[in-house]
């Protein structure tokens, strides 16, 4: 996330990953993530950008649960998340 949309959604530090938009069906919107949330953290772990999110996404092993703290309408919350295959569709 640049500080541009961290200004535009009313956050003070452009860290974290900016969601842009939520597959229909897939795991993050079935935990309730919705777009422009800002994920910060993913299973224990701080999220300073898309890269890191993607990079714990990929370490994290099909079927495990994890907990995802997200910034939505400047408000900390957080969702749990079932991690799954990656559809074939979608790059």
């Amino acid at each position: 996330m640049d500080e541009e949309a961290a200004r535009y959604l009313g956050l003070t530090k452009a860290e974290g990953a900016l969601v842009t938009g939520v597959i229909a069906g897939s795991p993050a919107q079935k935990a309730g993530l919705k777009q422009w949330d800002v994920i910060v953290e993913f299973n224990g772990v701080k999220i300073n950008n898309a890269d890191e999110l993607v990079a714990a996404i990929k370490a994290t092993q099909v079927g495990n649960n994890v907990k995802v703290l997200v910034i939505r309408n400047r408000q900390l919350s957080s969702v749990n998340i079932s991690i799954a295959e990656k559809p074939r569709n979608i790059k």
